[in-house]
């Protein structure tokens, strides 16, 4: 599976995407990515509707960051950055899951065709500082978009699609506000 990137800020001049032709053998294995059936769906409706929100997709945590930042101030240590994976049928568990948490109807029928699709979607949040003060914030980070690319950086997949979103971090006394990023590649372009 190709590495995730996450940006921080905007490059003032961004490499040029080098087109590749995939091999054959790529090609014939992203034929088998299809729309979700009728009972898949039903399936991770109920799934998702009994099971924890922050549970469903796979999570990969940026202890690297936390690690290093924590070394550099002991007062400032970062949560580091985190981003969830959602296969099609993991999309559809978290939205049921999420729908129950906040108490509204989530059913087969609120599943759009859209969400059936062999899309990958991504969530990457923010690295937060743990204290909401100047050397806190110094080291804490937004995220402003994610891209999929090899481990030589040579091949790299645009989304499909790019939302920003806010996540924001409360003290007692003031609140700063991040960005993090969704985004969504398709399935024969991971492959």
């Amino acid at each position: 599976m190709p590495a995730l990137v996450v940006t921080t800020s905007e490059p003032s001049h961004p490499e040029p995407i080098r087109p590749t032709v995939p091999p054959p053998h790529i090609v014939a294995a992203s034929a088998t990515y299809r729309t979700l059936n009728d009972s898949e769906v039903a399936a991770a409706v109920l799934r998702g509707s009994h099971e924890t929100p922050s549970r469903i997709g796979l999570t990969q945590l940026d202890m690297e960051t936390f690690f290093i930042s924590g070394l550099l101030c002991k007062e400032c240590g970062q949560s580091g950055y985190s981003i969830v994976v959602y296969t099609p049928l993991k999309w559809i568990e978290y939205e049921a899951a999420v729908a129950h948490r906040q108490l509204r109807p989530f059913s087969y029928a609120y599943v759009t065709s859209e969400m059936r699709e062999p899309i990958l979607r991504v969530t990457a949040y923010p690295s937060k500082a743990d204290y909401i003060s100047g050397t806190g914030l110094s080291m804490s980070s937004s995220v402003m978009r994610v891209v999929l690319t090899d481990g030589t950086k040579q091949n790299i997949i645009q989304p499909l699609t790019n939302v920003q979103g806010i996540v924001e971090s409360n003290s007692a006394l003031r609140s700063y506000n991040y960005t993090s990023a969704s985004a969504s590649f398709s399935l024969s372009d991971v492959d």
